[in-house]
Protein backbone atom coordinates (compact mmCIF):
# COMPACT_ATOMS: atom_id res chain seq x y z
CA UNK A 1 0.00 0.00 0.00
CA UNK A 2 1.30 3.50 -0.81
CA UNK A 3 2.10 5.84 2.08
CA UNK A 4 -0.26 8.59 3.16
CA UNK A 5 1.41 12.01 3.20
CA UNK A 6 -0.19 14.27 5.80
CA UNK A 7 0.12 18.02 5.24
CA UNK A 8 0.73 18.94 8.88
CA UNK A 9 0.49 22.55 10.06
CA UNK A 10 0.21 22.03 13.81
CA UNK A 11 -3.35 23.35 13.81
CA UNK A 12 -6.18 21.37 15.37
CA UNK A 13 -7.55 20.02 12.07
CA UNK A 14 -4.32 18.60 10.70
CA UNK A 15 -3.35 17.21 14.11
CA UNK A 16 -6.71 15.47 14.56
CA UNK A 17 -6.39 14.13 11.01
CA UNK A 18 -2.92 12.77 11.76
CA UNK A 19 -4.14 11.08 14.93
CA UNK A 20 -7.05 9.40 13.16
CA UNK A 21 -4.90 8.21 10.26
CA UNK A 22 -2.24 6.77 12.54
CA UNK A 23 -4.91 4.99 14.57
CA UNK A 24 -6.51 3.53 11.43
CA UNK A 25 -3.52 2.81 9.18
CA UNK A 26 -0.56 2.68 11.56
CA UNK A 27 2.37 5.04 11.97
CA UNK A 28 4.56 3.17 9.49
CA UNK A 29 2.30 4.08 6.59
CA UNK A 30 2.07 7.80 7.43
CA UNK A 31 4.52 10.59 6.56
CA UNK A 32 3.97 14.10 7.91
CA UNK A 33 5.12 17.08 5.82
CA UNK A 34 5.28 20.50 7.49
CA UNK A 35 5.76 23.50 5.19
CA UNK A 36 7.65 26.06 7.29
CA UNK A 37 7.10 29.81 7.00
CA UNK A 38 8.93 32.49 9.05
CA UNK A 39 5.50 33.89 9.96
CA UNK A 40 4.55 30.65 11.75
CA UNK A 41 4.19 30.69 15.51
CA UNK A 42 7.60 29.90 17.03
CA UNK A 43 5.99 27.07 19.00
CA UNK A 44 4.87 25.24 15.84
CA UNK A 45 8.11 23.49 14.87
CA UNK A 46 8.78 21.97 18.31
CA UNK A 47 5.08 21.15 18.66
CA UNK A 48 4.93 19.07 15.45
CA UNK A 49 8.32 17.51 16.16
CA UNK A 50 7.22 16.34 19.61
CA UNK A 51 3.89 15.10 18.23
CA UNK A 52 5.46 13.04 15.45
CA UNK A 53 8.10 11.63 17.79
CA UNK A 54 5.35 10.61 20.21
CA UNK A 55 3.36 8.91 17.43
CA UNK A 56 6.37 7.34 15.73
CA UNK A 57 5.62 9.17 12.48
CA UNK A 58 8.30 10.36 10.09
CA UNK A 59 8.31 14.18 9.87
CA UNK A 60 9.67 16.19 6.94
CA UNK A 61 9.89 19.93 7.73
CA UNK A 62 10.99 22.20 4.87
CA UNK A 63 11.11 25.86 3.88
CA UNK A 64 10.98 27.04 0.28
CA UNK A 65 12.93 30.14 -0.75
CA UNK A 66 12.45 32.26 -3.86
CA UNK A 67 14.33 35.05 -5.58
CA UNK A 68 13.03 37.95 -7.67
CA UNK A 69 13.01 37.63 -11.45
CA UNK A 70 12.78 40.69 -13.72
CA UNK A 71 11.13 43.97 -12.87
CA UNK A 72 7.61 42.68 -12.24
CA UNK A 73 6.10 40.37 -9.64
CA UNK A 74 7.74 37.20 -10.91
CA UNK A 75 9.84 34.98 -8.68
CA UNK A 76 11.63 31.69 -9.17
CA UNK A 77 12.53 28.94 -6.78
CA UNK A 78 15.95 29.40 -5.24
CA UNK A 79 16.23 26.62 -2.67
CA UNK A 80 14.33 24.15 -0.53
CA UNK A 81 15.78 23.79 2.94
CA UNK A 82 15.31 20.97 5.41
CA UNK A 83 14.39 22.46 8.78
CA UNK A 84 15.43 20.77 12.01
CA UNK A 85 15.46 23.72 14.41
CA UNK A 86 14.48 27.38 14.48
CA UNK A 87 18.07 28.27 13.60
CA UNK A 88 17.60 26.62 10.19
CA UNK A 89 14.72 28.93 9.19
CA UNK A 90 15.74 31.77 6.85
CA UNK A 91 14.19 34.92 8.32
CA UNK A 92 12.09 37.54 6.59
CA UNK A 93 13.99 40.46 5.11
CA UNK A 94 17.07 38.43 4.20
CA UNK A 95 18.73 40.33 1.29
CA UNK A 96 18.07 38.81 -2.11
CA UNK A 97 15.80 36.11 -0.67
CA UNK A 98 12.02 35.82 -0.53
CA UNK A 99 11.61 33.73 2.60
CA UNK A 100 7.94 34.06 3.45
CA UNK A 101 4.54 35.60 2.87
CA UNK A 102 5.48 39.14 3.89
CA UNK A 103 8.50 39.12 1.58
CA UNK A 104 6.18 38.06 -1.25
CA UNK A 105 3.83 40.90 -0.34
CA UNK A 106 6.70 43.37 -0.62
CA UNK A 107 7.58 41.91 -4.01
CA UNK A 108 3.99 42.27 -5.24
CA UNK A 109 3.28 45.47 -3.30
CA UNK A 110 -0.04 43.90 -2.38
CA UNK A 111 -1.04 41.64 0.52
CA UNK A 112 -2.56 38.21 -0.06
CA UNK A 113 -6.34 37.98 -0.08
CA UNK A 114 -9.02 35.28 -0.41
CA UNK A 115 -9.07 36.02 -4.15
CA UNK A 116 -5.27 35.82 -4.54
CA UNK A 117 -3.97 33.45 -1.89
CA UNK A 118 -0.43 33.42 -3.19
CA UNK A 119 0.70 32.78 0.39
CA UNK A 120 -0.70 29.25 0.21
CA UNK A 121 0.39 28.73 -3.39
CA UNK A 122 4.05 29.74 -2.93
CA UNK A 123 4.59 28.82 0.71
CA UNK A 124 2.68 25.54 0.92
CA UNK A 125 1.43 23.96 -2.32
CA UNK A 126 4.54 24.43 -4.46
CA UNK A 127 6.79 23.21 -1.65
CA UNK A 128 4.83 20.01 -1.02
CA UNK A 129 4.47 19.37 -4.76
CA UNK A 130 8.24 19.76 -5.21
CA UNK A 131 8.87 17.22 -2.45
CA UNK A 132 6.35 14.79 -3.95
CA UNK A 133 8.03 15.03 -7.37
CA UNK A 134 11.50 14.60 -5.86
CA UNK A 135 10.45 11.40 -4.08
CA UNK A 136 8.08 10.12 -6.74
CA UNK A 137 9.80 6.74 -7.14
CA UNK A 138 10.16 6.02 -3.41
CA UNK A 139 6.57 7.05 -2.66
CA UNK A 140 5.12 4.86 -5.37
CA UNK A 141 1.95 5.11 -7.46
CA UNK A 142 -1.53 6.29 -6.47
CA UNK A 143 -0.22 8.39 -3.63
CA UNK A 144 -2.62 9.95 -1.10
CA UNK A 145 -2.03 13.45 0.30
CA UNK A 146 -4.23 14.12 3.33
CA UNK A 147 -5.41 17.71 3.92
CA UNK A 148 -7.02 18.94 7.13
CA UNK A 149 -9.77 21.02 5.53
CA UNK A 150 -13.32 20.94 6.88
CA UNK A 151 -16.72 21.87 5.50
CA UNK A 152 -17.53 23.94 8.60
CA UNK A 153 -14.68 26.36 7.96
CA UNK A 154 -16.27 28.13 5.00
CA UNK A 155 -18.93 27.73 2.27
CA UNK A 156 -16.14 27.32 -0.28
CA UNK A 157 -14.63 24.40 1.59
CA UNK A 158 -18.06 22.89 2.16
CA UNK A 159 -18.50 22.65 -1.63
CA UNK A 160 -15.15 21.00 -2.25
CA UNK A 161 -14.95 17.27 -2.96
CA UNK A 162 -13.21 15.10 -0.41
CA UNK A 163 -11.05 13.37 -3.03
CA UNK A 164 -9.61 14.87 -6.21
CA UNK A 165 -6.46 14.60 -8.37
CA UNK A 166 -3.51 16.69 -7.23
CA UNK A 167 -0.75 15.58 -9.61
CA UNK A 168 -0.83 13.33 -12.66
CA UNK A 169 2.35 11.41 -13.43
CA UNK A 170 3.66 10.47 -16.87
CA UNK A 171 2.86 6.78 -16.31
CA UNK A 172 -0.83 7.59 -15.86
CA UNK A 173 -0.95 7.26 -12.08
CA UNK A 174 -2.30 10.03 -9.89
CA UNK A 175 -1.43 11.65 -6.58
CA UNK A 176 -4.73 12.30 -4.84
CA UNK A 177 -5.78 15.01 -2.41
CA UNK A 178 -7.99 13.59 0.34
CA UNK A 179 -9.87 15.40 3.11
CA UNK A 180 -10.51 12.75 5.77
CA UNK A 181 -11.87 15.16 8.43
CA UNK A 182 -14.06 17.16 6.03
CA UNK A 183 -17.32 16.39 7.84
CA UNK A 184 -16.12 16.84 11.43
CA UNK A 185 -17.14 19.82 13.54
CA UNK A 186 -14.69 22.04 15.38
CA UNK A 187 -15.78 20.49 18.67
CA UNK A 188 -15.25 16.97 17.33
CA UNK A 189 -11.77 17.96 16.18
CA UNK A 190 -10.74 19.26 19.60
CA UNK A 191 -12.31 16.22 21.27
CA UNK A 192 -10.24 13.96 19.02
CA UNK A 193 -7.09 15.60 20.39
CA UNK A 194 -8.40 15.24 23.94
CA UNK A 195 -9.22 11.56 23.42
CA UNK A 196 -5.59 10.96 22.40
CA UNK A 197 -4.26 13.09 25.31
CA UNK A 198 -2.70 15.54 22.86
CA UNK A 199 -2.68 19.18 23.92
CA UNK A 200 -3.78 21.67 21.24
CA UNK A 201 -1.24 24.09 19.80
CA UNK A 202 -0.47 26.72 22.47
CA UNK A 203 -1.50 29.49 20.06
CA UNK A 204 -5.17 28.75 20.73
CA UNK A 205 -4.90 29.60 24.43
CA UNK A 206 -2.54 32.50 23.62
CA UNK A 207 -5.33 34.06 21.55
CA UNK A 208 -7.89 33.75 24.33
CA UNK A 209 -9.54 30.40 23.57
CA UNK A 210 -10.72 28.56 26.69
CA UNK A 211 -10.99 24.79 27.27
CA UNK A 212 -14.78 25.14 27.33
CA UNK A 213 -14.72 26.75 23.87
CA UNK A 214 -12.48 23.99 22.57
CA UNK A 215 -14.18 20.91 23.94
CA UNK A 216 -17.78 21.91 24.71
CA UNK A 217 -18.92 24.85 22.58
CA UNK A 218 -20.52 23.49 19.41
CA UNK A 219 -19.71 26.26 16.96
CA UNK A 220 -17.23 27.07 14.21
CA UNK A 221 -14.61 29.77 13.91
CA UNK A 222 -12.06 30.73 16.53
CA UNK A 223 -8.35 31.52 16.48
CA UNK A 224 -5.98 30.18 13.84
CA UNK A 225 -2.50 28.72 14.30
CA UNK A 226 -0.99 29.33 10.87
CA UNK A 227 0.82 32.56 10.14
CA UNK A 228 0.81 35.16 12.87
CA UNK A 229 -1.16 38.22 11.73
CA UNK A 230 -2.84 36.06 9.08
CA UNK A 231 -5.11 37.91 6.68
CA UNK A 232 -7.97 35.78 8.04
CA UNK A 233 -7.30 36.72 11.66
CA UNK A 234 -10.12 38.42 13.54
CA UNK A 235 -9.62 41.69 15.36
CA UNK A 236 -9.61 39.79 18.65
CA UNK A 237 -6.90 37.42 17.36
CA UNK A 238 -4.75 40.32 16.22
CA UNK A 239 -5.16 42.07 19.58
CA UNK A 240 -3.83 39.04 21.40
CA UNK A 241 -1.01 38.43 18.92
CA UNK A 242 0.15 42.06 18.95
CA UNK A 243 0.73 41.97 22.70
CA UNK A 244 3.22 39.09 22.62
CA UNK A 245 6.91 39.99 22.71
CA UNK A 246 7.93 37.32 20.18
CA UNK A 247 5.55 38.83 17.60
CA UNK A 248 6.90 42.38 17.67
CA UNK A 249 9.50 41.93 14.92
CA UNK A 250 6.85 40.57 12.54
CA UNK A 251 4.42 43.28 13.56
CA UNK A 252 7.02 45.94 12.75
CA UNK A 253 7.78 44.29 9.40
CA UNK A 254 4.09 44.42 8.45
CA UNK A 255 3.97 48.02 9.64
CA UNK A 256 6.85 48.79 7.29
CA UNK A 257 4.97 47.08 4.46
CA UNK A 258 1.88 49.21 5.13
CA UNK A 259 3.77 52.49 5.38
CA UNK A 260 5.87 51.89 2.25
CA UNK A 261 3.13 50.48 0.00
CA UNK A 262 0.07 52.33 1.30
CA UNK A 263 -1.75 48.99 1.49
CA UNK A 264 -3.60 47.69 4.53
CA UNK A 265 -2.71 44.10 5.44
CA UNK A 266 -6.35 43.18 6.16
CA UNK A 267 -7.86 45.27 3.37
CA UNK A 268 -10.16 42.55 2.05
CA UNK A 269 -12.10 42.63 5.34
CA UNK A 270 -11.94 46.40 5.88
CA UNK A 271 -10.29 45.80 9.26
CA UNK A 272 -8.73 48.85 10.83
CA UNK A 273 -5.04 48.81 10.04
CA UNK A 274 -2.66 48.18 12.90
CA UNK A 275 -0.44 50.99 11.84
CA UNK A 276 -2.35 53.90 10.28
CA UNK A 277 -1.86 56.83 12.72
CA UNK A 278 -5.12 58.37 11.55
CA UNK A 279 -7.01 55.22 12.59
CA UNK A 280 -5.15 54.00 15.68
CA UNK A 281 -5.57 50.39 16.65
CA UNK A 282 -6.33 50.03 20.37
CA UNK A 283 -4.61 47.01 21.84
CA UNK A 284 -6.90 45.26 24.26
CA UNK A 285 -7.94 41.82 25.36
CA UNK A 286 -11.35 40.82 24.02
Amino acid sequence: MPPIVVSLSGGKDSVAMLLRLVMHYGAARVIAHYQVLPEDWPETLPYVQQLCTHLGVRLVAQQILYQPVGDRCSVKRREIRDIHSEADIVPLGTPGVIAGVTDLAFRRKWPPSPATRYCTKYGKIELLDAWLRQHRVQLGPDLIIALGERAGESPRRARKPTLWPRLRWADGTVAWNWEPVHDLSRRAIFRTLHAHTVAPHPAYAAQGMTPWQMYDQDTEGGPRTGCRFCIYATQSDVCHQAQRAENQALRQYIEYFETTTGRTWWMQRAMTTLFDPERPFQLRLI
